[in-house]
């Protein structure tokens, strides 16, 4: 008996999983970035804008953009210095210093270990203060020399706010726990300190807040902002309460004193107040509508607003808005391409229109509505949002609402997180992930069809438009199925198994000709043949990380899937090929939300940057209209495909193809090496061997004819220039 080396066949094995190609870098990166902080220069030149991917200058007066830092891991820890010639923004272990008017980096401040969450200029701009989130430490340095002067002793917990007075002997400090400090910032001592009221959780823990604080322009004050509501004013020679007062209904997350000194603003997560300091009481109150950071021209004429997507400009006395500067994403609830590839819909609080052939952000749309969910008509004229228990339907041209309606289940509304269309366009599918319920509605009147309740992730419909198919399971002590219904009665017409896996189904989809249905989870992806119900195959992820989600059919019948890939690659798999066509380099990101084009050429993946990035998807294969076989560019290759069915029961055929002709030799081996079934194939001539008349077929069978035990077990396949390993499992 003639036997494979074990280690051998392990190599063969993961040789035959790998991935041939260069990786691709996106084409198009959409979006500035996650927008994190805005402020104005001390000197008017300019407005700092930071995002996840660096600081964009621009012009006050036109809002034009003036300039970008490219930066890691900027976020809010940067500051400018008083004369706004210098940027400081912080990176792992260094503080970077660029001059803005040179447009270029001026110095670096080499920090080691240091991981800088805070940093403030001192009003002479000679120093700046640091606070290291690894250690909970905050010390001085010197800008100049880069020389530390100062370390303060250690705190408790992270602090989050480093602040000189206005006439640099003060510095305050404020974080995660319940006290603002106040330190002579020449020497170090503490100066006074001040307990602020925390929110104190179900159990007796502390919530994460952090304290803002403010010095008022003259420094003769600091104001804090606690859990509760509450401004407290607090003299900043001696730390003595001058006057506190309820400002808020809820903890106070932005406070700032007015450039006048008049005046303060607070705001919370819903609504923005400003008081007059001389009578304590509100004079103007705005929605704050998911607004984030406020800051005002030095001048105290203009007003920066930072929002979730958008920084408004407008006039600090009366707050009308006079400008807008767009371009960024904040999170992306879904994605859309439109099926001539030239449109990018995305999704969270309203919509926005993308160019994909410029970048550029073309419009707006659905105000401040929640969108949970996107998709266009196949024709390409309609686009359809769902979200908060609403769909609205959009010319996709002008963007002009066409037709509107409430998705009720039980009485209450019904918010849709997934949607999808019947090819024809004349039926809408419907999917809450959370509550997995399926619903089917018809497109040109939104009149319901049916609801099914199954506790599923994803769902299809067939592209006849007759059949509905949801995933289950996935869970401990739940087999994996998929159902399948008629849509116009509502019955159940099939169940088919998929098997044990502790790993949900995250992906559903018919296959292009409505012949094949193929069901995705995080480990595998397995495809049944709807005329025989039986598996046809199973595609084990090599790294176990598909997208299970990302499940899509192709037009020449078979599914793509994404694999994510060494942490910074994505692998797009072509299912029944088991082959990789593409590789795409993401960076060190999280994958978020997934959309291929209508024609699979284009892939678009947004990422907690607040950005998306596009590729495009080679065509690395080809389909002959009359016979259906698969070649690829610059002709056929020798290729080993998984058996099917697999798991076999017991017999099963295994697909090949080869690049020329000669004598072809399929063997089986079970775990230990041993060789259990040798199928002489005899001379064949170069060509595609995929189907059950051509493929390799093994009875299940060892070389005595006795039939083998239930297990695993490697097929191989030689030829005069080829040879490959796979692996089966036989279940009885």
């Amino acid at each position: 008996m003639r036997c494979l080396r074990p280690s051998c066949l392990v190599i063969l094995i993961l040789t035959a999983f790998a991935a041939w190609g260069e990786v691709q870098e996106p084409f198009l990166e959409l979006s500035k970035g996650r927008l994190l902080k805005v402020v104005f220069s001390p000197d008017n030149s300019y407005i700092a804008v930071s995002t996840t991917m660096g600081i964009w200058l621009y012009d006050p007066e036109t809002l034009q953009e003036k300039d970008f830092i490219e930066a890691k891991g900027v976020g809010r820890t940067f500051d400018i210095s008083p004369d706004g010639s210098l940027i400081a923004l912080a990176e792992d272990g260094r503080v970077r210093f660029w001059d803005v008017r040179q447009n270029k980096e001026l110095r670096t401040l080499d920090l080691g270990e240091f991981s800088v969450n805070a940093i403030s200029y001192s009003p002479d701009g000679e120093h700046i203060a640091l606070s290291n989130y690894k250690d909970n430490t905050v010390s001085i340095w010197n800008v100049k020399t880069g020389e530390k002067e100062i370390d303060l002793p250690p705190f408790l917990k992270s602090v989050s706010c480093v602040l000189f007075s206005p006439d640099g002997r003060f510095l305050a400090t404020s974080g995660l726990g319940d006290i603002v400090r106040v330190w002579n910032a020449r020497s170090g001592n503490l100066v006074w300190r001040f307990k602020v009221e925390q929110r104190v959780l179900v159990g007796g823990g502390i919530s994460f807040y952090f304290p803002p604080i403010s010095f008022s322009p003259d420094g003769k004050l600091l104001a804090i902002g606690d859990w509760s509501g509450k401004i407290i004013l607090c003299d900043l020679e001696t730390g003595r309460v001058i006057h506190s007062w309820k400002a808020s209904n809820g903890g106070i997350l932005l406070l700032k004193f007015l450039p006048d000194g008049r005046s303060i603003i607070c705001s919370d997560v819903t609504e923005l107040k400003i008081w007059d300091l001389r009578t304590y009481q509100p004079v103007k109150t705005i929605g704050m509508d998911k607004s984030g950071d406020v800051s005002f021209s030095p001048d105290g004429r203009k007003v920066a607003i930072r929002k979730e997507d958008v920084v408004l400009i407008g006039d600090a006395r009366t707050w009308e808005i006079r400008g807008r500067i767009e371009g960024f994403i904040t999170w992306t609830s879904y994605l859309a391409i439109s099926p001539d590839d030239k449109i990018l819909a995305t999704s969270r609080n309203g919509g926005l229109l993308w160019d994909l052939g410029t970048g550029r952000l073309l419009r707006r749309f659905g105000n401040s509505w929640e969108i949970y969910a996107l998709a266009f008509t196949p024709d390409g004229e309609r686009l359809i949002g769902a979200g908060q228990g609403r769909v609205r339907i959009w010319d996709a041209e002008t963007m002009q609402e066409l037709l509107h309606g409430d998705v009720i289940h039980k009485g209450h509304l019904m918010s849709a997180s997934r949607i999808k269309l019947s090819p024809d366009g004349k039926l809408l599918l419907l999917i809450n992930t959370w509550s997995g319920v399926i619903k089917v509605l018809r497109l040109g009147d939104l009149e319901e069809i049916g609801t099914w309740d199954y506790k599923t992730y994803d769902a299809a419909i067939s592209p006849d438009g007759r059949l509905l198919a949801a995933g289950m399971g996935g869970v401990i002590g739940e087999q994996q199925t998929v159902l399948i219904w008629d849509i116009a009665t509502g019955k159940r017409i099939a169940r088919l198994e998929r098997g044990w896996e502790v790993e949900l189904i995250k992906g559903i989809e018919f296959g292009s000709y409505g012949r094949s249905l193929a069901s995705a989870s995080k480990m595998s992806v397995v495809v049944w043949d709807l005329r025989s119900g039986e598996i046809v195959k199973i595609l084990e992820s090599p790294v176990a990380d598909f997208i299970g989600s990302s499940l899509i059919s192709y037009p020449d019948g078979d599914f793509l899937i994404l694999e994510r890939y060494k942490g910074d690659t994505l692998r797009v798999w072509k299912v029944m090929e088991e082959r990789v066509i593409a590789k795409l380099r993401i960076g060190d990101v999280r994958t978020g939300v997934i959309a291929f084009s209508p024609d699979r050429q284009l892939l678009a993946v947004s990422t907690p940057k607040g950005t998306i990035l596009v590729w495009r998807i080679p065509k690395a294969w080809e389909v002959d209209p009359k016979g259906k076989l698969i070649t690829r560019w610059g002709g056929l290759k020798s290729w080993l495909g998984q058996n099917f069915p697999n798991p076999a029961n017991p017999e099963t055929w295994i697909p090949f193809s080869i690049s020329e002709d000669g004598r072809v030799i399929v063997e089986i081996y079970d775990l230990s090496g041993g060789l259990v079934r040798r199928l002489d194939l005899g001379y064949l001539r170069a060509g595609a061997y995929l189907t059950k008349g051509k493929a390799a077929y093994w009875d299940g069978r060892d070389e005595r004819g006795e039939r083998v035990a239930s297990g695993v077990y490697f097929y191989s396949i030689r030829t005069p220039s080829y040879f490959d390993v796979r692996k089966l499992v036989i279940m009885r």
